[in-house]
């Protein structure tokens, strides 16, 4: 009762900036974020204000200038409330952490993918309610309407901001690697898995513990690395960011990355998937994104049936929405991904074709001017002299 009373004396105290916009991203340099921002301050005159926790890498090497970074020490940060609560609209990655806004204020889910595995409201779990969430087709119009609880009609198909990182990895891909030391690469294997247990955040386990971040029991990181190295490869693993570390010393083939190895240096995630040859992971959103670029994928999920019962699939024909096999044994992986190494023939390339036309209407980079025009056309934006007290105390 206290913090809707709390919340409704902001809303109603708060002067509206029509041209103010917040952006609510985690981790901070999310691309679909970062591509937003940059694009409204690069076309627009619109106020840009970027909100990030200061314990993570600091986005400003990716972000124009003109975006501008607001530090958020705590929930109950007076800067971060006044920005908020004063802005016309505000798009988020995971939900902004507050109660409620003003009807009069626009929220925009970029959410970060569409999904295999239930999350939200199909886990029993709160939505995220939104004026609009981003969509890519008339299928993610019905999967984030029952995993948020929002209409249908609130999802609107631009297509992801962050994907048109993607098509720019593709075309930066000699430069990305010559910068990262990979070129003398025949190829650049990206190997994304998800997690089953979190240390940190949403602690939970989704299916049985292993003690590697490819979640494969036993899993032979020896003869994994023989093969790389056998057909010239390299494999960079970027475990999923709540799960444990893991060590990959002595294998010259395969190396560990994270977020903070992209903010070393000066990448966005997208524009490196992008620029990778072959992505490898288990059932995960990044897998929907990368048939967009029609390069091949591997879902290696050895623990396939025990994640189905533990936390469940969106779709009941999962492996048929799935842009490959899903192979569930560890042995078949190695000679999978050896022979497509050996032969650079993929042989569910027709499947992921089809499959591209079902979760995308767009298949372009473009994403990202899709959206802002929608969303910024749908407001009548004027100028405004009107100067608070809170104006003068934040600037």
């Amino acid at each position: 009762m206290l913090k809707n009373i709390i919340h409704k004396l902001l809303n109603f105290i708060l002067y509206k900036n029509p041209k103010k916009i917040v952006f609510v991203a985690w981790p901070n340099t999310e691309s679909g974020a970062i591509s937003c921002a940059n694009y409204i301050v690069e076309n627009y005159k619109h106020k840009v204000f970027f909100l990030i926790n200061p314990t993570e890498d600091n986005p400003q090497n990716l972000l124009n200038p003109n975006v501008k970074i607001i530090y958020k020490k705590s929930k109950f940060d007076l800067s971060v409330i006044y920005h908020l609560y004063s802005s016309k609209f505000i798009f988020f990655t995971h939900g902004v952490g507050y109660f409620s806004f003003s009807k009069s204020q626009v929220l925009v889910n970029l959410w970060h993918g569409l999904f295999y595995k239930n999350i939200g409201k199909l886990l029993g779990a709160e939505g995220f309610p939104a004026t609009n969430t981003v969509g890519t087709s008339e299928l993610s119009q019905k999967m984030f309407s029952d995993a948020f609880g929002v209409t249908e009609e609130s999802v609107i198909i631009t297509g992801y901001p962050r994907n048109d990182k993607l098509f720019l990895g593709v075309e930066k891909q000699k430069l990305i690697l010559e910068k990262l030391n990979l070129s003398h690469f025949d190829r650049v294997v990206l190997w994304m898995p998800t997690y089953r247990k979190s240390v940190v955040g949403d602690i939970r386990i989704d299916s049985e513990e292993v003690d590697n971040p490819f979640y494969i029991k036993d899993f032979n990181t020896n003869e994994f690395n023989n093969i790389l190295k056998k057909n010239n490869a390299v494999c960079l693993v970027k475990p999923h960011p709540m799960a444990p570390k893991f060590d990959a010393k002595n294998l010259p083939n395969l190396k560990i990355i994270d977020n903070h190895w992209l903010y070393e240096n000066n990448l966005d995630l997208y524009e490196f998937v992008g620029a990778t040859d072959i992505l490898i992971s288990d059932v995960s959103s990044i897998m929907i994104d990368y048939m967009l670029i029609n390069k091949p994928i591997i879902c290696i999920s050895e623990d396939f049936e025990e994640y189905k019962n533990s936390r469940g699939f969106y779709f009941e024909d999962i492996e048929d929405k799935i842009p490959t096999k899903v192979i569930k044994d560890k042995n078949e992986f190695l000679i999978f991904i050896n022979t497509l190494l050996e032969k650079n023939q993929d042989p569910y390339e027709s499947k992921r074709i089809e499959l591209k036309k079902i979760f995308f209407k767009f298949h372009d980079n473009l994403s990202t001017e899709r959206l802002i025009k929608t969303i910024l056309k749908s407001v009548v934006c004027v100028e405004s002299f009107q100067i608070s007290i809170l104006d003068l105390l934040a600037s």
